[in-house]
């Protein structure tokens, strides 16, 4: 989960998160594309996303927002699912806690996890090496 300091770093996917969002910058690592995007109309950073695809077709995201909130996402191509509805998943980092997270519906194959803003939960992501997500 180093890539999200690689990305905070400035390192800057081909997964746009927000509407109007333009790429200015990319990369690669291993599985993991990404980038960082900006406001297409003022041009203000708006965040870094990078996602890695498994063999499952699951897609996983991983964005940080100008606010420095962290966010989580699965896409699945297969699913067809009602935007808005709500989703719960308990998230395990390095075999640590399982915390309970809720994600919700922002397009009919993507569901996103916003992060508690908890600086221990952030912390143990950005540094940990194993993510497990159930739901």
């Amino acid at each position: 989960m180093r890539f999200a300091a690689v990305c905070m770093a400035g390192l800057l996917s081909a997964f746009p998160l927000a509407a109007g969002a333009a790429e200015f910058d990319s990369f690669s690592i291993g599985a993991w594309h990404g980038g960082a995007y900006s406001n297409d109309q003022s041009g203000v950073f708006s965040h870094c996303a990078a996602a890695a695809t498994y063999a499952s077709k699951l897609v996983l995201v991983v964005a940080v927002g100008r606010d420095y909130g962290w966010s989580i996402g699965v896409l699945n191509p297969d699913w067809k699912l009602e935007v808005g509805d709500k989703f719960p998943f308990e998230l395990t980092i390095d075999s640590g806690n399982g915390l309970e997270v809720n994600g919700r519906a922002i397009d009919t194959n993507y569901v996103e996890m916003v992060m508690p803003g908890n600086s221990e939960v952030v912390d143990a992501f950005r540094y940990g090496k194993l993510l497990e997500l159930q739901g």
